[in-house]
Order: C-alpha cells, then structure tokens, then sequence
C-alpha cells in the first residue's frame, strides 16, 4: 500500500502546524482536539454531494456492519473504533469532563449520521453514536482499571522505592 500526495502533504502540514504554532500553543490539547473532529466531520460529509430527497436511518447498532462483507466491514469497525477512541481521549485530555466529552463526541457524530441521510452511498445509521459509547466504556473501564492498580501499588501517594 502506497502513500497518497494527499496523506504526504498532510503529514508535512501536521509538522509544520506542530513546530510553529501547536508547540508552543497555550491551549495545544484543545487544539489538537478541535482539529481531530473537524477532521472527522470532513471525511463524514465526503464526498460533498447532497440529495434533496433523504434515505432511511437505520436504528439497528452494527447493522450496517453485519450485513456487509467482511473483507470492508471488519477494517472498517477497527478503524471507526480507532477514530472515536481517540476523540473521546482528545477530548478528555484537552480538559473537557468526561460526560461533557461523551455529549460532545455523541453529537457530533449523530450529526454526521443524520447527514447521511441525505449523502447517497452513506449508510445513516445509529451505529456510530453506538461505537462511540462503546468505546467510552471500555475507556472509562481501563482508566478506573489503571487508577485502583496505581492506587494499590502507592497508597496515600506513598513512593516506595525497590
């Protein structure tokens, strides 16, 4: 698999945002955030072209991924959980509280799905807003996880030396 020019002059302009402006940026967390869901939004409204007259949404969670092929489905699932693993991390990490981030990342990408609706070859579907919760628990799970390990290893903030 070759490297697009697109995704070559989108690293190169990461960089150079990076060493110019997001280094030394005082709120670089909630840039980086900012910039990762408009980035989502942009690939959810591709490719740009409207119907007036709108499809059905689909209620089912993961119906679109059951009835598809595996060969595009499963690539699709993992990186769909990538995606909005990583917005509800950014989110967080930009010092957003973690309902507040959950209500956000939901919105925006229950936004995106009802769009769909009017974007042929999309599939509008709860699916995405699903995932997004998913992924919130599992989250939210491994960060309790990492608390209560850290929390037992170094009681009332106590460093123990080895």
């Amino acid at each position: 698999m070759a490297l697009s020019t697109a995704e070559v002059a989108g690293g190169a302009l990461a960089v150079l945002l990076w060493e110019f402006w997001l280094r030394s940026a005082h709120h670089r967390a909630r840039w980086i955030a900012a910039l990762f869901a408009g980035n989502l939004l942009v690939h959810g409204l591709e490719p740009f072209h409207f119907s007036s007259v709108p499809r059905r949404f689909e209620w089912i969670p993961f119906y679109g991924f059951l009835a598809g092929e595996p060969q595009t489905a499963v690539p699709s699932f993992f990186e769909k959980a990538f995606l909005y693993g990583t917005l509800l991390w950014l989110l967080v990490r930009s010092g957003i509280e973690f309902r507040k981030s959950l209500a956000l990342g939901s919105t925006l990408l229950l936004a995106i799905s009802l769009v769909h609706l009017y974007i042929p070859g999309r599939s509008a579907e709860i699916t995405d807003v699903a995932l997004f919760l998913c992924m919130a628990v599992i989250l939210r799970l491994t960060r309790a996880t990492s608390g209560k390990a850290a929390a037992i290893a170094h009681p009332a903030g106590e460093v123990r030396s080895h």
